[in-house]
């Protein structure tokens, strides 16, 4: 009498599992014919079906804790990137800290890193660049006017991250 799935049949529980064809007491008889306990059997099956869940809620908070950090960082590229142009910094150190900064933060946050460093950096030099354009010869301004040079920025950056993450793909 066996005790142990093999991992064929804890393969195929998790596959009808997944797909949401999984009837218990049909499984319990596939085992029993395949020389367990019936009881034996009933308490494979419900111990593979709580690992396989235990396994996919753990896969789950593992993907929203990087979708946070990926969020978290994005955020924070995107103030610095602003804070520099709006506030009138025009300090040469800033901007190399800030770009400096927004690079590391791409590198961490996004999943292709060469991608995120070049959204980091391009960011914060295409925000100066196109905030400094868009006030050019102008004595006065709504400060949520500054919004559209930021999202021509942002689409910008994005579109050169897309194409980075096309040309040099990840493995994982």
């Amino acid at each position: 009498m066996q005790h142990r799935l093999s991992k064929e049949q804890a393969e195929r529980i998790r596959i009808k599992y997944s797909l949401g064809i999984l009837q218990l007491d049909e499984e319990v008889k596939t085992l029993v014919n395949d020389g367990f306990d019936e009881k034996i059997a009933k308490q494979l099956v419900t111990a593979c079906i709580s690992e396989y869940r235990k396994l996919l809620f753990e896969n789950r908070i593992e993907t929203e804790k990087k979708n946070d950090l990926h969020n978290i960082m994005i955020s924070a590229i995107i103030f610095l990137s602003i804070i520099g142009p709006i506030f009138g910094i025009r300090s040469g150190f800033w901007y190399f800290f800030a770009t400096i900064t927004a690079g590391v933060l791409g590198y961490y946050g996004f999943k292709h890193k060469v991608g995120g460093v070049v959204v980091g950096v391009m960011m914060v030099l295409l925000t100066l660049i196109t905030i400094s354009y868009y006030l050019a010869d102008r004595r006065s301004y709504i400060n949520i006017e500054l919004l559209i040079p930021v999202a021509i920025t942002m689409i910008l950056t994005f579109l050169i991250y897309w194409l980075l993450a096309k040309i040099f793909p990840t493995n994982t």
